[in-house]
């Protein structure tokens, strides 16, 4: 390992100052390998900005999860209209342009319009699930998708937020799958095996979900603290 000029050669490895530091625009790297473009970097650093940045985390990951399931129920969709689901393809249609509003109003929105589309959305989820829940249609399958719930809401609503929205659900099937007056508003006839564990299987997802987003939640705090040492480092 030795300085020559400009440059530091350790192990026959060449790596060069990164001139945006020098500018106040290098925040987390310091050296880039010679050949890397500057556009390159720029990209990395504002990704890397925004992962390690939770409110901007979570505003991306509402975004693309939103687009996600808006491509997903349009192409439910087309195939309940030709598969000629009526109730079932107007409930998958309206959740396409939900999800789309939620994206452009997000996209367009600050602070306080993302938390507002937070809260509508999660109206939303409760009730296109309840409409699973309740039609069965097609055949049953579609409250599979119920499941998805307590992972997606941690990403896009966080852990508290997410815990109450899954919370919620999980009431709600025991209601529908456990209690008679439920039972009774029920239009499938499901069998008594899948009642009795499917909301056990839920809850299974559930539990998982808050374990994995508490070891993010306390990785992120870890990484933060390590950048305000890293800073206060730097500074000196």
């Amino acid at each position: 390992k030795r300085s020559h000029g400009n440059f530091l050669v350790r192990h026959r490895i060449l790596w060069k100052p990164c001139r945006m530091k020098r500018a106040g625009k290098c925040k987390t790297f310091g050296y880039m390998k010679p050949g890397g473009s500057k556009e390159g970097l720029v990209v990395k650093e504002k990704l890397i900005s925004v992962i390690t940045d939770d409110n901007k985390r979570k505003k991306l990951q509402f975004v693309c999860v939103n687009l996600f399931f808006a491509g997903v129920s349009a192409f439910m969709t087309v195939l309940n209209i030709i598969t000629n689901k009526g109730a079932l393809t107007a409930a998958t249609a309206l959740f396409t342009v939900f999800c789309l509003i939620n994206y452009f109003l997000v996209k367009k929105g600050g602070k306080a319009g993302t938390k507002l589309v937070s809260v509508i959305f999660m109206a939303e989820i409760v009730m296109l699930d309840t409409f699973f829940i309740v039609s069965g249609n097609p055949d049953g399958f579609s409250v599979i998708w119920v499941a998805m719930l307590p992972y997606c809401s941690m990403l896009l609503f966080g852990r508290k937020q997410a815990v109450i929205l899954s919370t919620f659900m999980l009431g709600l099937m025991v209601f529908f799958f456990w209690t008679p007056a439920g039972k009774a508003l029920l239009k499938f006839d499901y069998n008594k095996t899948f009642m009795m564990r499917f909301p056990i299987l839920y809850t299974a997802f559930f539990l998982l979900s808050v374990l994995m987003e508490t070891i993010r939640v306390i990785t992120q705090r870890e990484l933060e603290r390590l950048r305000e040492t890293y800073r206060e480092l730097s500074n000196h």
